[in-house]
């Protein structure tokens, strides 16, 4: 009954929020694309990643330029917020 839809291409802001496709760049330069989206939904091989998870945590209400560092099973890894975009 509280559920509420969100429509990414609705979103709009500087910062990452539920329904992002957020662009980041890793410790070795390396650029990679996740969409945060609901546990529901996450296709790794897609780079759907939930919310929840722990680089979707990470990178909730990041900027572009913030650095995020996250929990990783081989231990922390930082990635830099490259772009956010809601499609």
């Amino acid at each position: 009954d509280i559920a509420e839809i969100v429509h990414p291409e609705r979103q709009t802001g500087e910062k990452v929020l539920f329904g992002a496709t957020v662009t980041v760049e890793d410790e070795n330069c390396l650029a990679r694309v996740y969409k945060i989206v609901g546990i529901d939904e996450t296709d790794a091989k897609l780079g759907k990643i939930s919310w929840i998870s722990p680089i979707g945590r990470a990178l909730l209400q990041a900027r572009v330029g913030d650095s995020v560092v996250v929990q990783m099973p081989k231990g922390e890894e930082e990635l830099l917020v490259q772009k956010i975009e809601f499609k």
